[in-house]
Formats: C-alpha cells, structure tokens, sequence
C-alpha cells in the first residue's frame, strides 16, 4: 500500500509541475486554507470540525455511469426525448416544448441554456441542446460537441423551455427523473418520462465507449466490453490490457 501511495504522490507532484509550467495556477487557499494542506497534516486551527464520515452511506455508492457524454443532470431528459424519437417524433415536427426536471438539474449553472451554445461544454451542459441533438440523432453523438453548431438543432432547442418538477425535484437525489413534453405540428402533445436507473443502463454505457474509441480502437471494441463485463474471460491483466494497445 504504501508504495502506491508513493507512486500515486510521484505522479500528482509531476502532473502540478507540468500544469504550472503550462501556466496553470490553483486554489491560493491550498496550503493555508481553513481545509488546506497545513491543517490536513498540522491541525493548525482547532476551530475546524473535522469531516463527517457516515458509514451507513458510502459516497462510492452514489456514482454512476454517464449513459450519455453530457452533464449528469442531462440524462435523465436525455433518455426521454430518445423515447420520443423512437416513436417517430422528428426535429422538424416540433412546433415547442418543455423539459420538466428537477430543481437541481433547472438551476444548475449552464444547464438552462438555449442560446449560448458556441463551446463545447456549454452544449454539453445544455438541457436544451441535448434534448434536441437526442430528437435529432436519436441519441447524443459527441460530434454534435466538436463540429460547427448544427443549426437545425439550435434552432430546436430556443424553442425548448426548462420548468422545475414537483415530483422530479421531491425525489431528487435519490432517483433523477425528468418528462420531456413536446407539441406538434399537426397539433397534438406527446411526451415521456424518463426511465429508472437510465444511466447504469449497459447498452447505453456501451454506445457511449463505442462512439468515442472505435476510431482508435477497431474492431477490438466488442472485445474490451465484453472483456469487462466477464472478467474471468481473460487469463491476466496483461491480455486485457492488450486490447487496449
């Protein structure tokens, strides 16, 4: 253990080394701050509680996979309007709609956004633009991030609008929710709510790795999930990591 504590600090040193002369620049209240390095090792200050640790309740627990490569509070409108779509509900019969989340996910910085959608990570924050890329495409594909701004989709999402949830938000943490609510050319409303556990969904998780490593990866992609889902199916590490080579 401990060598991989030493290995681990090794590492994190030359990571800061490089950002620094990158011109990178941290917290200023890292060394002396009220939860800084001095009164991590030194307890320096006896007015600092030291942190609660609730054993009953692991944060490890609460992580998940991301089905799609959004933020976190996106997914769960992500998988409704995806519902939508495979019922044949396309871009261009959205006269408008409404994205019911929770507050958390409404309040969010970035996340109510239909208009600035310029960078990268501000679509990928958007509830907006994620929800109309999944019209769109069917799913959210990460080259709706690194291309030019498709405007059929910005189009769609200025017509969209985010509204806090009663129910979403009274669930919220324990189970993220969101109802995308959608009107129609021909005048009628649809809508879908999201499904539970969307996003330790195995398939979904598996397209998201699918999208991103098949350039590089091959046809060795089919080989490195099914080598994670069965880990016995391979002899050592070594075999695995090979696939990734």
């Amino acid at each position: 253990m401990s060598s991989s504590r030493n290995a681990n600090a090794a590492r994190a040193g030359l990571v800061a080394a490089l950002l620094a002369r990158e011109g990178a620049t941290g917290a200023t209240s890292a060394v002396e701050g009220t939860y800084g390095l001095r009164q991590a090792f030194g307890g320096i200050r006896n007015d600092v509680d030291k942190p609660k640790i609730r054993l009953d309740r692991m944060a490890v627990s609460a992580t998940f996979f991301k089905a799609y490569p959004s933020c976190a509070l996106t997914q769960d409108a992500i998988d409704a309007a995806r519902q939508l779509a495979e019922h044949g509900v396309g871009s261009g019969a959205i006269v408008g709609g409404t994205i019911h989340t929770s507050g958390a996910a409404a309040r969010y910085p970035g996340c109510d956004n239909a208009t600035t959608l310029t960078a990268a990570i501000s679509r990928q924050m958007s509830l907006q633009f994620t929800v109309a890329a999944a019209l769109t495409d069917g799913t959210v594909r990460p080259h709706r991030y690194s291309e030019p701004l498709d405007p059929g989709i910005a189009a769609l999402a200025q017509r969209l609008r985010v509204v806090v949830d009663p129910v979403a938000d009274l669930a919220f943490p324990d189970r993220r929710m969101a109802r995308v609510e959608l009107r129609l050319t021909e005048g009628r409303t649809v809508s879908a709510t999201s499904r539970p556990d969307t996003n330790l969904a195995g398939t979904a998780v598996a397209g998201k790795f699918h999208d991103y490593s098949a350039q590089v990866l091959g046809a060795d992609v089919a080989a490195v999930v099914a080598s994670v889902r069965n880990p016995d199916g391979c002899r050592d590490v070594a075999e695995f990591a090979s696939l990734l080579s």
